[in-house]
């Protein structure tokens, strides 16, 4: 006896809509990282819904295996974005300290030229002179003065007399570079905060040393969140699926 169309029964469809989100946003945040944490959080937090919904109401909720998906690459997201920072963290600040040693290293070699041009101005003329007055005498190059800045420094020259002459070496700006120079008639470079500034420079240190201090406990709880996050996911996730 054959059974009749009015006896079977529709199969109900699951509802899976919580689980696909949560393995699309995982899958993006990988090669976005997390999309700023935000993407592969959501992906967790929407998985974990999804799994909780399941073990609810297994017969309304399905997609258990892509909201599983979904946590893992949501929370390998957040370590490789916890990496990317940690390295950003250490390289990002080495690099522009580099850039800083670099200025000032040819502002000293600078100095040391105009110094030689200085003493050459000098065997000749018997007296020392300004930068401008280098300049038109062919021994310096005219980028030196009118205040131009030249590898983030602005030259000027200052008491110059037949014996005397000083020649300073002044940041553009004060995150260019570490410190100001100045050379005069015997050729040594002094730096510039430890001759006229240096109770203000100390101070200026010590306030640097605790404001670095202040931003590296901030990067460590930045990177530190990502793996809470992480943490705190997979115990819900683990709940879940009991």
């Amino acid at each position: 006896m054959s059974a009749s169309y009015s006896d079977i029964q529709p199969q109900r469809q699951t509802r899976n809509g919580l689980a696909v989100a949560s393995l699309v946003l995982g899958i993006i945040s990988i090669p976005t990282l997390g999309l700023l944490g935000v993407g592969a959080i959501m992906a967790i937090v929407l998985g974990s819904i999804a799994l909780n919904r399941i073990k609810k109401e297994p017969a309304t909720h399905g997609g258990k295996g892509m909201a599983i998906a979904g946590i893992i690459t949501s929370a390998v997201s957040l370590l490789l974005t916890a990496t990317v920072c940690l390295f950003a963290a250490i390289a990002v600040p080495k690099f522009y300290e580099d850039i800083r040693h670099m200025r000032e290293s040819a502002a000293l070699n600078s100095l040391r030229a105009i110094h030689n041009n200085e003493m050459q101005f000098s065997a000749m003329n018997s007296r020392f002179t300004t930068l401008e007055e280098l300049v038109e005498a062919g021994l310096l190059d005219k980028n030196y003065v009118g205040g131009i800045a030249l590898n983030s420094y602005v030259y000027s020259s200052s008491e110059v007399s037949e014996k005397t002459y000083c020649v300073h070496a002044v940041r553009s700006a004060p995150a260019v570079a570490s410190r100001d120079f100045v050379v005069c008639e015997d050729g040594i470079i002094h730096f510039v905060e430890r001759l006229r500034r240096r109770d203000h420079s100390l101070r200026r240190i010590e306030d640097s040393r605790l404001g670095e201090a202040r931003g590296r406990r901030r990067a460590r709880l930045f990177l530190l969140f990502p793996l809470v996050v992480f943490h705190q996911s997979l115990h819900a996730g683990r709940g879940a699926q009991k």
